[in-house]
């Protein structure tokens, strides 16, 4: 963790069990911040003050090159939600959901999901964004595949944990993922065209 997003360097070790309690029952001084941001009062520079985690691992100074080990976890972030706490009943039932909370907006959700290798986080950031779209229609910030994403500590007192939850191995590749688009994206040829053309006549 880090002392808030302002800070980059001087960073202090927490287990996650101990992360999961202090998202149940926050130090005072993090719980004031959150009420006034649920309450609307400047909520960007409000959240700049909060404590701020990096699931993804240890780290030296926040950001991707100062990754000392890996954590096997990453998180989702999704936003802008109507009723958060709707979806979070859904993927407290999820296979992949470990841990599941409230951002500090009170309109979003953190998941944290374990993955099978670390050293491909990114091709499972991809293929897990793949599979919330197919299985939720769920649009994930894809912003937060970074291993050095921050996540500002927040508050939900019916925080999920599941240790039992299944390790997600699924992966896409950035080249895969753009060969995917571009397929989606190919126009339809001359003779295509035709035969749309022609079944359209038959009609």
């Amino acid at each position: 963790m880090f002392k808030n997003v302002t800070t980059p360097t001087e960073p202090f070790l927490v287990t996650v069990e101990k992360v999961i309690g202090r998202i149940q029952s926050p130090p005072s001084s993090t719980l004031g911040l959150i009420s006034k941001i649920r309450e609307g009062k400047s909520n960007k520079q409000l959240k700049q003050e909060l404590p701020v985690i990096l699931w993804s691992g240890i780290f030296s100074a926040r950001n991707d090159s100062s990754l000392e080990e890996h954590s096997g976890l990453f998180v989702i972030d999704i936003d802008g939600l109507e009723n958060p706490e709707e979806l979070k009943s859904t993927l407290a039932h999820d296979d992949y959901t470990l841990i599941c909370f409230t951002s500090p907006s009170g309109n979003g959700l953190k998941i944290i999901v374990q993955i099978s290798n670390p050293e491909r986080h990114r091709d499972h950031y991809r293929a897990f964004v793949k599979y919330y779209d197919k299985q939720y229609g769920l649009i994930v910030d894809s912003t937060s595949i970074n291993e050095s994403r921050a996540c500002y500590e927040s508050y939900d007192p019916d925080i999920i944990y599941k240790p039992s939850a299944k390790v997600f191995g699924a992966m896409l590749s950035e080249q895969a993922e753009k060969q995917e688009v571009k397929v989606a994206e190919a126009p339809t040829t001359d003779y295509e065209q035709l035969n749309i053309a022609a079944r359209m006549i038959r009609k």
